[in-house]
């Protein structure tokens, strides 16, 4: 028998899907590479958008209407988020398994059905199934403890838990053993994680000690709890990437506070410049919502002039996109369509702007890169991405893994280029 996982959504999504891939290797299944080769197909889909939403119902509506009709399951946000009415609205569908039930699936292979709604987070086999590659995602924590009023995820992904310190230790170890040498540690509000006074800055020197590693990245810390010893430790442990990403979501202060943010923008910008001053080489991204329910014109301008202030190496940028349930749905004030759709656009070009001069001033400098596999457009290329977290294109061959001396040689696009002087 034969399964394969389609992913869609976030970092935490992939981790779980190859979670469930690793349950269902040890139950004696084999993966398929495509669904067309399934006995079962499981879709884990994402809701965070409503669009991201459609796109996972429709997969399974496609799915149950294959010819070999294999048995489909929808898994993690997205079944927890639609629940039993979607099953009533499609019998066919064999299971529905939230985010905190996967380890379930094998359970619930032969006879099908529903297991939904938070279960306390139990220590079970950390066994993986990973994709080729040297990055491994490690869970570190679930669910969130933070109410923003757009969000669905605390009703998805449950409370917030905090795995110890040994668990996830040992799921590092085994995903260095395997050959991985970059480990991504992930939560929803990763910053915040805390086991019996062990802080996230605590757990990332800690994994520094592991034998093998050679850079260490996070998504995605809140800012309010970013602070000082996560700084310290980014900017006095070598493996630590020099990145932080910050999800702004507005420029207004205004908008903050009806966002249930937590943090106004000079918090914010005092981050950034702590942040930068310990760390001069920061790579800093961001996420950002325009037209939130009450965004006036002046609110939009502030968060542009902020976004081209902080000259953001990413930016992550959205239409306000209402969830049912959130209490932003049913929000006086609510943009009209064509006002969000064309402050998302000045937006976009005001960060290209501001993004263009600071690549552009990279050229001719030496950075050393940490190798990920071939370039995806230029056969005779490898790519990689430099301490803090800048991808570069680097002339030639190189094998993953391996560290670069790149001097800076030009652009493409937004990406950088450049000539290797010696592998180190």
């Amino acid at each position: 028998m034969k399964f394969h996982i389609e992913t869609m959504g976030c970092q935490m999504n992939k981790a779980d899907s190859e979670r469930v891939a690793g349950l269902l290797a040890a139950a004696g299944w084999a993966e398929a590479v495509d669904a067309r080769g399934a006995d079962l197909v499981l879709v884990n889909g994402c809701v965070v958008r409503a669009k991201a939403e459609d796109k996972a119902v429709a997969r399974v509506r496609e799915l149950l209407r294959a010819p070999h009709r294999p048995k489909v399951a929808l898994i993690g946000c997205a079944a927890e988020w639609r629940g039993e009415n979607l099953r009533k609205e499609l019998p066919a569908l064999h299971m529905m398994v939230s985010p905190s039930r996967l380890d379930e699936i094998p359970s619930w292979i032969d006879g099908g059905g529903i297991a939904l709604g938070d279960r306390p987070w139990i220590r079970g086999s950390t066994e993986v199934r990973r994709a080729a590659g040297i990055k491994a995602w490690i869970p570190v924590m679930r669910g969130c403890g933070h109410r923003c009023t757009f969000c669905v995820v605390p009703r998805t992904r449950g409370p917030e838990v905090s795995f110890p310190p040994s668990y996830v230790s040992e799921l590092a170890s085994e995903a260095l053993r395997a050959g991985c040498v970059e480990l991504d540690l992930l939560g929803q509000r990763v910053s915040a994680y805390k086991y019996r006074g062990v802080t996230f800055g605590a757990l990332v020197r800690g994994l520094c000690r592991l034998p093998g590693v050679k850079r260490i990245r996070f998504t995605a810390p809140y800012p309010a709890d970013v602070g000082h010893e996560l700084l310290t430790v980014m900017a006095s442990e070598p493996a630590v990437e020099h990145r932080l990403h910050l999800p702004l979501q507005s420029g207004s202060d205004r908008i903050l506070a009806r966002m249930g943010r937590g943090y106004t923008v000079s918090q914010f910008n005092a981050i950034v410049e702590q942040a930068r001053a310990l760390m001069p080489d920061l790579g800093l991204s961001t996420d950002v919502i325009v037209g939130f329910p009450g965004e006036t014109e002046d609110d939009y301008l502030a968060t542009e002039s902020l976004v081209r202030t902080l000259e953001f190496d990413t930016a992550f940028t959205f239409m306000f996109s209402p969830r049912a349930l959130t209490p932003s749905a049913t929000m006086d004030e609510q943009v009209p369509l064509e006002i969000k759709r064309e402050r998302l656009a000045r937006l976009i070009a005001a960060h290209h702007g501001a993004l263009h001069s600071k690549v552009a001033g990279s050229i001719g400098h030496r950075m050393e890169v940490l190798v990920d596999g071939p370039d995806r457009l230029d056969a005779g290329c490898s790519a990689g991405k430099t301490r803090n977290g800048r991808v570069v294109v680097v002339q030639g061959h190189h094998v993953p893994g391996s560290m670069v001396s790149v001097t800076i040689t030009g652009l493409r696009g937004h990406t950088l280029c450049g000539v290797p002087d010696k592998e180190a």
